[in-house]
């Protein structure tokens, strides 16, 4: 009886599992997607094509909208599903299609005349030539999507640590800028309220960030002593800068650093979206808050809508990566009313608004 050939086995093993590395791998995956993609853009264009024509369009007139209509599906898919890339504005991603229009028009002329030149230079024959160069459209369309097209360089930073969050997710264009305003001047209304009554001793901005806050604060009520801490050491380093006279720590909002009813107002502003455990956040603010407490989040689904006409984060509907939590006015409402008694819950879109203190 022959014996099994251990090392032939041993080495179609390891071929078979290096194929399933491969396979599992950031470039196999996007292989494959664009293969899979690839197949379902041409049945999306014969569709589309054969349905113009059903509507008794004339052929030429059915297969300049198919054209069309194919080139910004393919675009949509190459982009979100494909190449995975992320453009901040409306500006990035029009040159984005920009340069994916000129890329598919190139390789199309490629197709074009080489099919000429082929035949006519060299007697090819014309199906065979035409299947080689199809051949040839789609290699040189992977290539130019990936080099000239859906540049990870251009796209936004996938690592939800690389900037501070609230001014990653908005900021960048005028509507987010007027939005951004328009919240600050109900913070600063309520927070004018709350000194109203009573002036503070002291103010805590939990996940201060850069300091804008703290600088608006700072502005309102000079006298008051300001603490901010924030677990990015490079947002830190710009806050010191704007607001040199605040105590600035690096701290996490699970494990504040302060004694138990140590502030008087406790702000916490785009923090709470971006945790595991809200709630434990919320139990450390209740413990070192002695006095009133000024929260806010995103309002799901509210918040999206912005960032979807700016062509933000289409990928995820206009959600941020970070975004673990999704809150709408019921649930953050519940949430925040286990730690403090409410005074308002409002929506100033598209975030919401929590005003509340603590048990005497």
């Amino acid at each position: 009886m022959r014996k099994p050939d251990i090392k032939q086995e041993d080495n179609n093993s390891g071929l078979f599992h290096r194929l399933l590395g491969w396979l599992r791998s950031e470039k196999g995956r996007e292989l494959i997607s664009y293969g899979f993609w690839g197949v379902v853009s041409a049945l999306v264009t014969l569709a589309l094509f054969q349905g113009f024509l059903w509507l008794g369009i004339r052929y030429w007139v059915a297969n300049l909208f198919t054209f069309i209509i194919a080139k910004i599906f393919i675009f949509i898919t190459n982009k979100l599903f494909v190449f995975r890339t992320r453009t901040e504005g409306i500006g990035p991603l029009l040159r984005e299609f920009g340069r994916f229009v000129f890329s598919r028009l190139a390789t199309n002329l490629v197709d074009i005349f080489g099919l000429i030149f082929l035949v006519e230079s060299f007697g090819t024959d014309p199906f065979y030539t035409k299947l080689v160069l199809a051949i040839v459209v789609i290699i040189l369309n992977y290539i130019a999507s990936k080099a000239l097209v859906f540049r990870k360089s251009d796209s936004f930073p996938k690592n939800p640590e690389s900037l501070e969050p609230k001014n990653r997710e908005y900021g960048s264009t005028r509507l987010h800028k007027k939005l951004i305003d328009r919240f600050n001047g109900v913070l600063m209304e309520r927070y004018c309220a709350l000194t109203a009554r009573q002036m503070p001793e002291n103010l805590l901005d939990v996940g201060c960030g850069e300091g804008f806050t703290l600088a608006m604060v700072q502005k309102q009520t000079p006298g008051v002593h300001l603490t901010g801490c924030d677990i990015s050491e490079q947002a830190l380093t710009l806050a010191k800068q704007l607001v040199p006279k605040a105590e600035l720590q690096r701290a996490s909002v699970y494990e504040l650093p302060f004694a138990d009813d140590s502030f008087d107002i406790t702000i916490c502003l785009g923090v709470l979206e971006h945790l595991e455990h809200p709630q434990k956040a919320l139990a450390e603010i209740h413990r070192v808050t002695r006095g009133q407490v000024l929260l806010s989040v995103p309002h799901a689904p509210f918040f999206r809508l912005p960032n979807l006409l700016s062509g933000k984060y289409l990928a995820t509907w206009g959600t941020p990566p970070a975004h673990i939590q999704q809150f709408r006015k019921s649930n953050f409402g519940r949430l925040c009313g286990n730690y403090f008694n409410l005074r308002y819950c409002l929506g100033v879109f598209p975030w919401l608004f929590y005003e509340g203190e603590k048990e005497s």
